[in-house]
């Protein structure tokens, strides 16, 4: 008997937490999603330096007066790994409306190299290590969680983010040619 409210005591206890958490997910995702301010991306944003080798400079102060849609993303985060065949897939409508991707890889340069031997990527990937989430916060991504995607116009100016998972309706929205 002690036996089964115990079980019962874990097991409610697991969809309190599995609760909270969903709570947590779901308004870090509203208090992200709708910012409604206009940041402009500065110099120092664009060369922010995403290598963690301090020999190598990788930022992106090459496509600076493009319109860039950055997707932040890690080979672990199920969701991210979701978006992947979508933005393949839509490359070509995205590159038609004169929009760079770039994905920006936060996990070691093996576990990145692994996982796009199994999925490639259609489109430019920055790996940044554990840089890519300093990153991402600069750009709005208070509670660092992935996915995290932003749209940032030819000006400069951050015009969308997401936290989450990007689908065809967001991605619609955000790419118009």
């Amino acid at each position: 008997m002690q036996g089964q409210n115990l079980s019962k005591w874990r097991t409610t206890l697991l969809l309190l937490a599995a609760l909270v958490g969903t709570l947590a997910g779901v308004l870090a995702f509203i208090t992200i999603s709708q910012r409604a301010e206009v940041t402009t991306v500065n110099d120092s944003i664009l060369f922010f330096n995403l290598s963690s080798n301090p020999n190598q400079v990788t930022n992106l102060s090459t496509y600076s007066g493009e319109k860039l849609l950055l997707n932040f993303w890690a080979p672990w985060c199920a969701p991210c790994r979701d978006e992947i065949p979508l933005l393949n897939s839509k490359i070509g409508n995205i590159e038609a409306a004169n929009v760079r991707l770039i994905g920006i890889a936060i996990d070691s340069a093996d576990n990145v190299s692994q996982f796009s031997a199994q999925l490639p990527l259609n489109y430019i990937n920055i790996n940044a290590e554990h840089r890519g989430m300093a990153f991402a916060q600069q750009l709005g991504n208070d509670i660092g969680a992935l996915p995290f995607s932003v749209l940032i116009n030819a000006a400069g100016e951050v015009e969308q983010r997401h936290l989450g998972e990007l689908d065809e309706n967001i991605l619609g929205s955000w790419i118009r040619p």
